[in-house]
């Protein structure tokens, strides 16, 4: 799974993107940040794949933050979004390292294809990587070692270089099929290679007298893969007897997923063990020890919208600090969205740590530096969930630390949230702002925020907002020729008339008698 960042200040043009992405259901963990300095931060905290950046922002562009992330994170690929007209800028971000380019509006089909290039290219260098650890930890490259690299290559592709050299060693053009093993051992690694060795030897007398081959999937130890020439697969009661057997061999839990018979082995085991290792994940479903493919098909392949719907309610619930119904409402999200169809666990856990990662968003100024980090370790750890039960265990723990963690900042310290407000106000004092709002925005009561704001800034809410407004207006009044029903807006006021009688309260001046004996217009 790939972590993916959309990066645009311009919020339609992010949320449409983000839509876009997860229709294309990529297996990937998609996040936004709002503009280049939010993304080097989200960059600093998590390690992104894959970072999606429009050329034009403010502050930091997007060939600023290639730069930035190529010297930082070089393995990042960078996707530049360029605009009509600034194709020169894309033709540079390629120089500086970017991956590829978009024209805006993006087609569907061809971000499509770009974000699957980078992905198989990412898949390669992974896969890569993992060839070159396990050869080198394998000094010796003994024959049975070979041949189980050689099966697990089988089972993934339906072509490769050394194919030919099993057909050689076992007779695998024949009838058969490839059922997947799922064992859970509770021992020490040592342990656990003897055992490994043991239970294929278990699992061949079980299938005898069928022609049988197991070995444990690469870079997954839990998982024996066998391979089983016959002309009918396993029945549950044959699964239910083996299970037995090596559970009074075993300390261990253990699950089979079964996958359709083939023609010839030899020729179609990737299509036997791809509807194997499906199921093999719906087990995060819990729904059963012994699951067929031909039973789950039509639960496991109905449409599936790849985000919840509206997470408001919860966010209300996190504000009036109720652990019980935030985690509830995220649960009855969860029932109502694998109620049916159930979606691809990975998917459901994307949707899942999304939604956790826009509430924590929200809640952002009200918690510390090191809150936000053990969060953000938190969410990170859901794609490791190996069951539902799990994951629902692992959300009311969530709301149980997030709801603890607010609580403690709002009692014990209000100095942070009052600069934010501060700088709130800065960038928002033509918006219609009240005392009201401002409480609720934070969380308060509004008659105790209204003491808060007092005591930190030593005057009232009110005349604050009136102070910031008017230095605001006499700027423009100075240095632009605007009139002044024009600047009224820019300043906080739809009324000109009341701007007009505020102002001079406030400077004992018109605005027009102002702007004359201030003026720094040339």
């Amino acid at each position: 799974m790939y972590k993916i960042l959309i990066v645009d200040d311009e919020y339609d043009h992010r949320k449409g993107l983000m839509n876009l992405l997860l229709t294309l259901q990529l297996n990937s963990l998609i996040f936004e940040a709002s503009d280049g300095m939010d993304a080097i931060d989200i960059i600093d905290i998590m390690d992104c794949d894959i970072v999606i950046t429009d050329i034009k922002m403010e502050n930091i562009d997007g060939l600023q933050l290639l730069k930035i992330i190529k010297e930082k994170k070089p393995e990042i690929e960078v996707v530049i979004l360029s605009g009509y007209g600034q194709f020169e800028y894309a033709k540079r971000a390629l120089k500086y390292g970017a991956a590829d380019y978009l024209m805006k509006p993006v087609d569907k089909a061809e971000i499509k294809n770009i974000i699957n290039n980078i992905i198989n290219k990412l898949d390669e260098k992974k896969e890569e990587k993992c060839k070159r650890k396990t050869l080198s930890s394998q000094l010796n490259r003994t024959m049975p070692v070979y041949i189980d690299h050689l099966m697990n290559t089988l089972v993934r592709k339906k072509e490769f270089p050394q194919k030919n050299q099993l057909k050689e060693l076992f007779p695998l053009e024949k009838r058969g099929y490839v059922f997947l093993c799922n064992i859970e051992m509770n021992h020490n690694q040592y342990h656990a290679e003897v055992s490994q060795i043991e239970i294929r030897q278990e699992m061949k007398k079980c299938l005898d007298p069928f022609s049988s081959y197991s070995f444990f999937l690469e870079n997954q130890q839990t998982v024996l893969v066998v391979c089983v020439l016959a002309d009918s697969m396993i029945e549950q009661e044959k699964c239910d007897e083996i299970r037995k057997h090596l559970l009074r061999n075993f300390a261990a839990e253990i699950s089979f997923f079964i996958g359709k018979i083939t023609n010839n082995l030899y020729e179609e085991a990737s299509d036997s063990f791809e509807e194997a290792y499906e199921l093999y994940q719906y087990y995060f479903y819990e729904l059963g020890w012994c699951l067929y493919y031909r039973n789950l098909k039509n639960k496991i392949e109905g449409p599936i919208d790849n985000y919840f719907s509206d997470i408001s309610q919860i966010i209300e619930s996190v504000k009036h600090f109720d652990i019980y119904n935030s985690y509830r409402q995220f649960e009855l999200l969860i029932n109502k969205k694998i109620d049916g169809s159930l979606p691809l666990p990975s998917v459901l856990k994307q949707m899942v740590i999304y939604a956790l990662f826009q509430i924590t968003r929200e809640f952002e100024i009200m918690l510390s530096q090191d809150s936000r980090r053990i969060i953000n370790n938190k969410i990170h750890e859901i794609p490791g969930l190996k069951t539902i039960s799990l994951l629902r265990q692992y959300l009311y723990l969530f709301f149980v630390y997030l709801v603890g963690e607010l609580e403690k900042q709002k009692d014990s310290n209000n100095t942070e949230i009052l600069k934010h407000c501060k700088k709130y106000l800065e960038n928002h004092f033509m918006d219609e702002i009240s005392l009201e709002l401002m409480a609720e925005k934070y969380f308060f009561n509004a008659s105790y925020f209204s003491t808060l704001f007092k005591n930190y800034f030593h005057k009232p809410f009110s005349e604050y907002l009136i102070e910031l407004r008017m230095v605001k207006a006499k700027e423009l009044l100075q240095d632009t020729n605007e009139k002044i029903r024009k600047i009224a807006p820019l300043v906080g006021y739809k009324d000109t008339n009341y701007f007009v009688r505020s102002f001079k309260r406030y400077s004992g001046f018109t605005p027009e008698e102002y702007r004359k004996l201030n003026c720094r217009i040339e």
